[in-house]
Parts: C-alpha cells; structure tokens; sequence
C-alpha cells in the first residue's frame, strides 16, 4: 500500500541461482551474487550501459567482496548501477555475502549512475529518490546495502538518496543503518574528492612498492623519476598526479601521460601538473593544455585541431602503449585486454578505478612481466573512509552538549539540596563522557593518517608474499587468498555471536524495549549458569562485558530510529 501511495516503482530480489554465474561476452567469468535487487523505473532504450548492466554491477560487486577485507572494510560487497533515460530508469544492486550466515550480510559499494540521452537534475533527483524509496521497502537500501559515491554520484546526489531512505525508514518504522555515505563536510561526511581519499590510498601504496627491494626484478628499483601514465583525470586520477608531484619526494614522478573522455596528452620529459589541475578544478577537459606536448589526441577534432603540434587523431586510448614506467587506469572498466597487454610499454599497472583490467588478463601481463597491482589492493581508500565516516556519524549523532547533561542533572538534584555535592557530581560526570566530536581539520588528518598507514603496511606485505613465491604468484591471487581467509574468520565470530543472542536480536522489526529485554535476559543466564556452564570465568565475564556495553550502545545509536 505505501509504494502505490508514494508511486514508487517494483523492487524484486532474485536469488543466486536466478543468476548463477556472470559472463564477458561468452566467457564465464565468475560466481553468483547472494542477491540480484532489480528495480524497475520504467523502460529504457538499447546502450551499452544498459547492455552490461547485469555482469557489470555483478563484476564490480565482486571486486568490492575482495577489496572489504583488504582494507579492513568489516563490510560485504555491493554494488549498486542505475542507467536512466529521461523519467525512466532501471536499477540493479548485487550483493555478495556468506550463504551460511545471510542473517549477517551488510553489503557496501557505491551507486554507479549512467545516463542515456539528456537528463536533467531535477528528473535525476526524481530517479534517485524513487530507487532509495523502493529499495528501503524491499528491505534492501540501509536493512542490507549501504551505498556510496561514484561514477557521476557526488556530495548533492548521496544527499538525496540519504534524505529519501531515512524517511522512508522513519515511516516503516525501521531500525536502519546508515543510508549512504559520501556526503558533504557539513553534513558529517568524509568528502572524497575535496580530501582525495581513493587517490590517497593508490599514490601511498603505489610509492611504497616502488621502495621495495622486489622492485629489482621488474627493473623499477634505482630509476627517478618514475615516469607515469594515468587514464581519467577525476576523483582518483587528478588526486594521484597531484599527490605524486606535490607531496612525493622531489623528482620522484614525472606525470607524462594523462588522458580524460574528450583526448590525451603526452610529453616524455613530463607534463606541467599544476596547469592540469587548474583545467580540472575549472571543469575544462585536458586537451585545453597549452603546454608544450609530444602527442595529442582529440576526441571530437577540428579542421584547427588536427594543425596542432603533436596531433595524432581522435583515439585517446593510444596514450597507454606509450613508454613509461607505470600506467593507472583511473577511469572505466576493461581498458586493457588481451591484445592491449601485448602493446604495453610499462613495467607496473596500478588499478586506480575497479576492473580496468579484463578477467583473466590479469595472466598475460603476468607472463609478460608487468607487474599489475589490482584495484582490490589499491583503490580501496573510498570505501575504507566511508566505513570511517559511518562510524564517525553514528557515534557523535546523538550527543547533548555537556551545558544541557548539567542542566538536566541540575534539575533532577535540586530537591535534594546540600545533602548532595553538586559540583563534585559534575566533576565526576564529566570525566566520564566522552570528549567533543573532532573538527573537520582533526577527522581530515586522522581519516588521511590511517588510510596511508594501512596502505603501506598492507602493500609491504603484498610485496613481501610476492617475493616468498618466487614471483609466482599473482598479486590479484594472493589478495584473493587473503579476503577468503578473512570472510571465513568472520563467519565464524558472526556465528559465535548469533548463537549468543538468538535469531530476534538481530531482526530489523525487533523493537527497541524488546531488544532491551533480550539483552536483560541473556545476562541474567549468564550469572545464573555461571557455575554451570562450559565457558570459563574469563569468558562468563568477557561476555557479560560486551552485553552490558551493548545495553548502553544500542539507545544511544537505535533510539532515534526506533518509534516504538
């Protein structure tokens, strides 16, 4: 009844084996997800976007179930593509997850945007608010996803689709998680582009393998500067031109490549980075540089155009078999295939956007001796920091100024007049709540400080267990090998853990005084079967410990969300 109250379009949830497996042309390339959540927002016309969609939010979702693990990310992988045209649109989001323990499955990824034909803003709000809308009441969108920005979904479009499933949530009455994040400063969230967060976790990882000594073997380990090509001149790729140039060692990199959707330009003693930055900053593409080039390409050409020093057509995709050291790809899928890996002139790949290297392809650089960083070992600061930033705001959102605690606390004294020692009382309060939210300077660098921590520590040991086999392993497979690890030591805490506290608990319509009564009941079992239970005094203790810290987490985070 709400959804044909609010118009909203169908949400169907298909099963894996409605799926089960995902293809590149004929090739089968991978498993099935743990849900397919299909909204349909009306018919869309034949494009390559809409062609794809299915294997490619399959593909990405996939990628992110990899990533998670690596960078300490708690969640599962999801994604999330919408391709609309005009006031239609559809809408998939693939969720991947432990078949075993779905009562546990939390997806996060972001929500990839396609347009095809001309849409305007307000029909893209429109389109952004129907799928959030939809996809709460299907239990999806905050119950078992949480998305984020992406391909064409900034700070204004995650805002929209926050607004739009917490009101939706606040009207089911549901306890939801975080809808989105990604959003702006203001608002409390980590701004990825303004703090350049994904390109900070490439550039810190990308520098730290170069340092080390397995780098002798791919000829990379004595040359300065290291000479780089970088494909896609946003989010990720303007940030790491600008971190390997501006806060790199100097003379570390020369950026001599860089391309975006409308050309490319090249220069082999290295491009002027800070007049890049100055035509993406003004939203102007790159072939408005007027530095001096070697090469140029220019997608949509001029009869002026093709008289310009250095032209050499409309195919920008030629840049990368230029001569360089390394290539990132920071900008669409498949980039490189088969037949491109064979032209490469580089020594290393490193992923800056998800997937751009063909399934499988992976081998042939390997076999060619490229060494290939995947995005799943890189590109992972976007998602780590959205963790950061979901953290951040559900433990500051329902803080009261200390001023309105001693009011209140004031208040609730007073009828016991001197027999009490109010300032003592405050004094002891005080000290025991926790201190004043950040400012946004402080979470920038705390935010910065652990994605560049975690960068270099997990790409040490990346390049460490590259060395201990020999070079025989990929690192594309030992990243796998270590997120399968890693999901498998968290089913079996999340099992532990529901065994604990029952099925109930963890339901989305379990309300507020009844999760409270749950949790009283558990502790009461505890102390009464003390003396009788398998678990030791150490353990009765440890979980008593966590119950009694949950009995006061779960007002402090659910109660605003929680109308019963």
């Amino acid at each position: 009844p709400l959804r044909l109250e609010r118009q909203l379009p169908v949400t169907i949830l298909f099963y894996s084996r409605v799926h089960p497996s995902y293809f590149e042309g004929e090739n089968r390339i991978g498993e099935a997800a743990w849900r397919l959540c299909y909204t349909d927002g009306g018919a869309v016309g034949p494009s390559p976007a809409r062609t794809r969609l299915l294997d490619e939010v399959i593909r990405l979702a996939e990628a992110m179930h990899d990533k998670n693990p690596f960078g300490e990310v708690p969640f599962d992988g999801g994604k999330t593509i919408l391709v609309q045209e005009g006031t239609h649109f559809q809408a998939v989001t693939a969720l991947f997850g432990a078949l075993g323990m779905s009562l546990f499955i939390l997806g996060k990824g972001g929500i990839r945007y396609y347009s095809n034909g001309p849409v305007n803003m307000e029909e893209k709000r429109r389109a952004l608010e129907q799928w959030a809308g939809s996809s709460v009441l299907a239990g999806v969108l905050s119950q078992r996803y949480i998305g984020g920005p992406d391909m064409r979904m900034g700070e204004e479009e995650m805002a929209w689709v926050d607004a739009a499933a917490r009101e939706m949530g606040a009207v089911r009455g549901l306890r939801q998680h975080p809808p989105v994040t990604g959003l702006a400063a203001e608002a409390g969230g980590f701004p990825h582009l303004a703090w350049e967060l994904t390109g900070r976790t490439v550039a810190a990882s990308l520098q730290e393998a170069l340092r080390h000594p397995g780098m002798v073997h791919y000829g990379l380990a004595e040359r300065r500067p290291i000479r780089v090509l970088i494909q896609g001149f946003g989010d990720v790729g303007g940030s790491v031109a600008r971190l390997l140039t501006e806060e790199a060692p100097a003379g570390s990199f020369a950026i001599t490549g860089v391309a975006d959707e409308f050309g490319a330009v090249f220069r082999a003693e290295g491009l002027d980075v800070p007049a890049l930055l100055r035509l993406r900053a003004a939203r102007r593409p790159i072939v408005e540089y007027t530095g001096p080039v070697d090469a140029l390409w220019i997608a949509t050409s001029t009869a002026t155009d093709t008289t310009r020093p250095g032209f050499r057509g409309t195919d920008s995709r030629e840049l990368i078999v230029e001569e360089a050291d390394v290539f990132i790809p920071a900008a669409i899928p498949n980039v490189i295939d088969a037949a491109t890996a064979q032209r490469l002139r580089v020594k290393l790949v490193a992923e800056g956007a998800n997937n751009a290297v063909v399934p499988h392809v992976e081998d042939v650089l390997h076999q060619l001796g490229i060494l290939y960083l995947p995005g799943q070992a890189l590109n992972w600061g976007g998602v780590k920091s959205s963790t950061l930033e979901a953290l951040f705001r559900e433990s500051t959102k329902c803080r009261l100024p200390f001023e309105q605690v001693e009011k209140c606390v004031r208040e609730a004294l007073l009828p016991l007049g001197s027999s009490v020692d109010l300032g003592w009382t405050l004094d002891w309060l005080r000290s025991g709540l926790p201190g004043p939210p950040l400012d946004l300077e402080e979470t920038r660098a705390f935010a910065i400080a652990i994605l560049e921590d975690l960068a270099r520590s997990n790409t040490r040991w990346l390049m460490r267990e590259l060395v201990a086999s020999g070079h025989q392993r990929t690192p594309l497979q030992l990243v796998r090998s270590l997120a399968r690890g890693v999901r498998a030591l968290k089913v079996q805490l999340l099992s532990l853990i529901e065994q604990g506290l029952g099925v109930e608990f963890f339901a989305a319509d379990t309300s507020l005084p009844r999760l409270m009564t749950l949790l009283d009941e558990r502790l009461k079992e505890l102390l009464f079967d003390a003396g009788n239970t398998t678990l030791t005094d150490i353990q009765v203790a440890e979980q008593r410990q966590m119950l009694q810290q949950l009995q006061t987490d779960i007002p402090n985070c659910l109660l605003y969300t929680s109308p019963s």
